[in-house]
């Protein structure tokens, strides 16, 4: 008799799905989390390129401290997320006669890496002679907040482009 009563009793039955969906949703609310942060970072990095070629197109040359104060002014785009790992490279290509030329490139934002193939990613945006294109390549390495054991950084990288104010090629010293 008392193995009839213990089956038929409901009394855990409330405990034992909600130790089964509790998990599933703590999974669900977290991965939203993660990924609107990732998105926003995804978001902010492609405006903060966007913006650098802007703000170096309407330059008629830039220098060392000026692209150091672009880059500060930049990185505030990127907040709430902390700009610890945020690098970007500027590049200035041109469509001369005898083909599309690298004037130059600055690395000193954030210590970001040469662009290798700028005069490839330049060419649909110069298609005359004398065209000129400001490319910035901003990289961001996103870490999660909620479990940075599991999900390793993942490096988000976005380009910017500009043709440049005036038809002439920025000049930098």
């Amino acid at each position: 008799m008392r193995a009839e009563t213990f089956l038929r009793r409901q009394d855990g039955a409330v405990a034992v799905e909600f130790a089964f969906v509790v998990p599933v949703l703590l999974v669900l609310l977290f991965a939203g989390y993660e990924g609107t942060r990732i998105a926003t970072a995804s978001m902010r990095l492609n405006d903060s390129a966007q913006m650098m070629a802007d703000l170096v197109s309407r330059q008629t040359y830039v220098t060392a401290a000026q692209m150091s104060d672009f880059c500060d002014g930049i990185k505030l785009a990127m907040n709430p997320l902390s700009t610890a790992s945020y690098r970007a490279t500027v590049a200035s290509v041109t469509h001369t006669a005898s083909g599309v030329v690298v004037d130059w490139q600055d690395t000193k934002c954030g210590s970001g890496n040469a662009i290798a193939s700028a005069a490839t990613l330049a060419k649909p945006y110069i298609p005359s002679v004398n065209d000129t294109v400001i490319i910035v390549q901003a990289a961001y390495d996103y870490r999660p907040v909620v479990n940075s054991v599991v999900s390793p950084a993942v490096t988000l990288v976005r380009t910017g482009y500009a043709r440049s104010r005036g038809g002439t090629p920025v000049s930098h010293y």
